[in-house]
């Protein structure tokens, strides 16, 4: 407490990004995207460019294995001094406040001086854990208004890729189960292409 006893402290500003309905504006924004632009907007409402801080703390809950270290990547791309130190946090519900409770009472101790608190969430990128090209037939699915729209994506899928993907990875079955396999992806495929014409056709015929 360096002797002085507990100080006030107070939250002096803040700005925060539009909110946004799931899977449209920020459907391809990670967390990393969106804090940065809110710290950068923050820097240059208050004339931070190169001020070095005492600390910054920010975190999310639903995060990607990518954003273990996203307070201080969001920092360094914020416009402040490198120097400014940061670290996570992270709460169910509450990480945001956490992160304000933290920095306040750094303060109100003599551990530091001024300090930025912040969170961010989106479940437009959640962490799934596919490669990229399975991840964005997921989501894009997910974003479909109708039947249709929401079995087109699964369409791109091929046999010929998955089997790649088994062969080398080192678990190639046999041809007898690949090509029954086969088939029964290809059958599967043209079911889903019967019932998104019937969708589209009984919507237009509307």
């Amino acid at each position: 407490m360096n002797g002085q006893g507990i100080r006030r402290a107070a939250i002096v500003g803040g700005i925060r990004i539009p909110f946004c309905r799931a899977y449209t504006g920020y459907a391809h924004a990670s967390n990393q995207d969106m804090m940065t632009a809110v710290l950068r907007a923050l820097v240059q409402r208050y004339g931070l460019e190169g001020q070095k801080l005492d600390d910054v703390a920010l975190g999310a809950v639903l995060k990607h294995s990518r954003d273990f270290n996203l307070a201080r990547e969001s920092t360094l791309s914020s416009g402040l001094a490198p120097e400014t130190p940061a670290f996570d946090v992270q709460r169910a519900c509450g990480t945001s406040l956490t992160a304000t409770i933290l920095i306040g009472s750094k303060i109100a101790n003599g551990l530091m001086e001024v300090g930025i608190a912040g969170g961010t969430d989106s479940i437009s990128d959640v962490p799934v854990v596919y490669p990229d090209a399975y991840r964005d037939v997921l989501l894009t699915s997910a974003r479909g208004r109708s039947l249709g729209a929401r079995l087109k994506p699964w369409i791109k899928l091929r046999p010929a890729r998955a089997w790649r993907s088994r062969r080398s990875n080192g678990r190639s079955r046999g041809k007898s189960k690949t090509s029954s396999r086969s088939r029964a992806i290809a059958t599967l495929r043209k079911r889903m292409r019967k019932a998104s014409t019937t969708t589209c056709s009984s919507s237009t015929s509307g």
